[in-house]
């Protein structure tokens, strides 16, 4: 099976000229009536279960297949997204023949979940979407919708941003335990000179092994990158206060971890890894590289999968509903 995740987003809303947050219920519509972003999004979701997006440029296509309302202000659902514009074969596996020649005019759609979540009483909204391998239907489905409400709001800027996963860590640490904590300094190994590099291979080769690093491919003088990495499993009374340090730390935005040194002993890391047992399952924050923190839940070995090899919805929905809460402590 591909590997499934559910990616969170947060939509934010804001007067377009100042910068001042917007109600989600109050946006500034070409009438005195307010507009509500979360029946705009309801709006467009019946436009396009009623007619199927052909994006021509980016070779496309995209059409709603479930609509569900629930209370509270929450719909979710499944689009069928592909693409097309190539030639290829579908081969039967067991038997190794073409069984269909799929022409530039056909799009292979897939099923993706999606979810949003918008309090009445905030100016931000949640989005949950599903990944499946590293295909995703943020781009299309947001580029679409955007494009559906123009003329519908004025004045108003409405921006989506993924939710780093540090951004969350609060609440996974009030409701699991952190597991490990890894502080990691980045180092070079420099490679012997040339005379002496055949012989010195091997013990280089142990060196590089044993601070857990990768040879570097690059013109001129071999160098190697490798991590340093000392590493700390929480025990007793030590595990409250590495806790809340970690929270402190987190709220000052600073990537770098100097601000829990004072566990071990002073010196200087580049960046930390937090380890946090949240429901049975482990999930690794990277601090410091916050382009690999993006909130995206790995819910392969939790979702059901039905028998056309997809996620059943009501499975998948459940544990978006559950992700989409724990977004929500952060809006």
């Amino acid at each position: 099976m591909r590997r499934t995740f559910l990616a969170g987003y947060i939509l934010t809303c804001t007067n377009y000229e100042s910068g001042d947050p917007v109600n989600v219920t109050r946006l500034e519509g070409p009438t005195a009536s307010p507009v509500d972003l979360f029946q705009l999004f309801q709006d467009y979701l019946n436009y396009r279960k009623a007619e199927r997006l052909d994006g021509a440029d980016a070779q496309q296509t995209l059409i709603v297949d479930a609509i569900n309302p629930e209370h509270g202000r929450c719909v979710y659902g499944s689009v069928m997204y592909g693409i097309y514009g190539v030639n290829t074969n579908l081969v039967n596996r067991q038997t190794n023949e073409i069984a269909h020649r799929r022409s530039r005019e056909e799009s292979d759609e897939w099923p993706y979940y999606y979810q949003m979540y918008s309090p009445a009483d905030k100016h931000r909204a949640v989005l949950v979407l599903q990944r499946t391998g590293n295909i995703g239907i943020r781009t299309a489905l947001w580029d679409d919708f955007i494009a559906f409400i123009l003329g519908k709001i004025v004045n108003t800027k409405i921006e989506i941003s993924p939710t780093a996963l540090r951004e969350m860590l609060p609440d996974f640490l009030d409701r699991g335990r952190v597991t490990e904590v890894r502080f990691i300094k980045e180092s070079t190994v420099a490679a012997p000179a040339e005379s002496q590099l055949e012989q010195s291979h091997d013990a280089l080769s142990q060196q590089v092994a044993s601070q857990n690093g990768t040879p570097t491919n690059r013109r001129g003088p071999r160098e190697y990158s490798a991590e340093i990495v000392h590493s700390i499993s929480p025990k007793g009374g030590w595990f409250y206060r590495m806790t809340t340090a970690i929270k402190s730390w987190i709220e000052t935005a600073d990537s770098a971890p100097q601000g829990l040194v004072s566990f071990i002993g002073g010196e200087s890391y580049d960046r930390a890894e937090v380890e946090v047992e949240l429901g049975g399952r482990k999930k690794l924050i990277r601090v410091g590289r916050p382009n690999e923190s993006r909130a995206w839940e790995d819910i392969t070995e939790s979702v059901a999968f039905g028998d056309d090899g997809h996620p059943v919805l009501t499975s998948i929905h459940a544990l978006a509903s559950n992700y989409a809460s724990q977004m929500a402590t952060r809006l």
